[in-house]
């Protein structure tokens, strides 16, 4: 199964890492997520079944045909990304970047208010900021 789903991942789907700051929250929000958007709806059963995430549908306006979106995110994408990677072809760098960048992720709780952490923190957050980055260019159509 994850062979056949690396060579459709290869094929349609989209590597990311989402980035948002949640009303009245200090910090940003880090999210990866793996996306597949398509009319046909018989292979999202077989996707979902096998690797879980949700499914939305858009019912669109003519002339566009309605749509299936399909994500993993997160903690479930992570093991996921873990048992496709060696399978991908062409977006095996993208996958890798994900992976490392879902293991800068920070354990809850201990002291949060220490300057050890503070530094730990600031670092973390460079890292992930410089990982964005390489995301966002080999995603770039034509590499």
């Amino acid at each position: 199964d994850f062979i056949y789903m690396a060579g459709f991942i290869d094929a349609e789907c989209n590597f990311t890492i989402s980035k948002y700051l949640p009303k009245n929250r200090p910090n940003y929000v880090y999210k990866i997520l793996l996306q597949l958007n398509d009319t046909k709806s018989p292979m999202f059963y077989w996707i979902k079944s096998r690797f879980g995430g949700f499914c939305c549908f858009f019912n669109r306006k003519p002339p566009h045909k309605n749509q299936i979106t399909w994500r993993l995110t997160g903690k479930s994408l992570y093991p996921f990304l873990k048992k496709v990677c060696p399978y991908l072809r062409f977006k095996k760098p993208v996958c890798e970047k994900l992976i490392e960048f879902y293991e800068t992720t920070l354990d809850n709780g201990g002291a949060r208010h220490t300057e050890t952490f503070r530094t730990s923190y600031s670092q973390t957050i460079s890292k992930r900021e410089s990982i964005i980055q390489q995301v966002h260019l080999l995603n770039q159509k034509g590499l």
